[in-house]
């Protein structure tokens, strides 16, 4: 309830300054600041509270359907911007966005509690703790949380960067425009939503199925780079999109259902860290090498990325097995 409230909040603040005309710079750094923080605390708490929702035996359908939602969201919300700022303006976007959020708060109020799965909370976990401490030191005790973090750490940082190695392509590569840039999103977003539908129906996953998952998003990233046309591009980035969907919802799957009930919530910070929190840190390096390489060389090199961590993950995996 808090962290829905905050983010209806500062939707309406940003509306508010846009539309009286006193918006500035600095503002929208403290806006974005502001959501950045509210956004560390919603995310882990929102994924944590997906098996006490559904059920443990449906976690994975579940990241699975609301993977596919969030990418035909990305889709569709971009087009219904792009309408309403034309025919509105930009502050009454955040406006609505800022609207959107009593919707989530009403559907909040009406769940059913006693219909919850909850978790019984252990007196060891009521005891006062070094919470980012325990849980690195439970993520790097435990194989398979360990290794799909540092393949989502990785991934994250170098592969995820379709905001900044897209654009460069469609302009720089394909001499296109904001249109060539759409086609190629809408061919990522398509490949997203039938991956996850796909894989949605899969309850439960395993770590070869994820690593393959890894392996086949950077293959298919590296292939985008020696794609000599904006047509060839779009429809490899529909691999992309169905590939990555996967590897994404089976890691969060995975990070859910193999670590404790009472360490969940410091499991999803991490994974939270290493998905969110990573992009940024990526953004510039990908960004001086789509500049100074190109932008072939700045998709190629997210794919290899993705590539190398997973081989070495499949080799982790085959030797822990031996």
């Amino acid at each position: 309830f808090f962290t829905q409230t905050m983010f209806g909040l500062l939707a309406l603040g940003l509306g508010i300054t846009v539309l009286t005309g006193t918006v500035t710079i600095w503002m929208i750094y403290i806006f974005a600041l502001c959501l950045g923080l509210v956004n560390a605390l919603e995310n882990p708490t929102r994924q944590s509270f997906v098996p006490e929702m559904v059920g443990r035996e449906n976690v994975g359908n579940a990241i699975g359907l609301f993977a596919t939602e969030a990418s035909l969201a990305r889709a569709i919300g971009p087009a219904i911007a792009g309408i309403l700022i034309v025919a509105a303006g930009l502050g009454f976007c955040f406006i609505i966005n800022a609207v959107s959020f009593l919707a989530v708060i009403v559907v909040l109020a009406m769940m059913r509690t006693s219909e919850l799965h909850l978790t019984p909370i252990t007196e060891d976990a009521k005891k006062p703790r070094a919470k980012f401490a325990d849980g690195f030191k439970y993520v790097r005790s435990t194989p398979v949380l360990w290794n799909t973090f540092l393949m989502m750490a990785v991934i994250g940082t170098l592969t995820y960067e379709f905001s900044v190695s897209l654009p460069l392509l469609a302009q720089n590569t394909f001499h296109g425009d904001a249109q060539s840039y759409a086609f190629l999103v809408t061919s990522l977003g398509i490949g997203s939503v039938i991956g996850g539908l796909l894989g949605a129906n899969k309850k439960k996953t395993d770590q070869k199925r994820l690593i393959t998952a890894g392996f086949l998003f950077g293959v298919t990233f590296f292939l985008v780079a020696c794609m000599p046309g904006i047509y060839s591009a779009s429809a490899m980035l529909f691999f992309v999109g169905f590939f990555s969907i996967n590897f994404i919802s089976w890691g969060n799957s995975t990070m859910q259902m193999e670590s404790d009930s009472a360490m969940r919530g410091q499991v999803m910070a991490l994974w939270a860290m290493a998905f969110l929190g990573s992009t940024p840190v990526g953004g510039p390096i990908i960004g001086f090498i789509g500049q100074h390489a190109g932008p072939r060389w700045a998709i190629a090199v997210g794919g290899i990325a993705a590539i190398v961590v997973t081989t070495i993950s499949m080799l982790s995996l085959k030797k822990s097995a031996s």
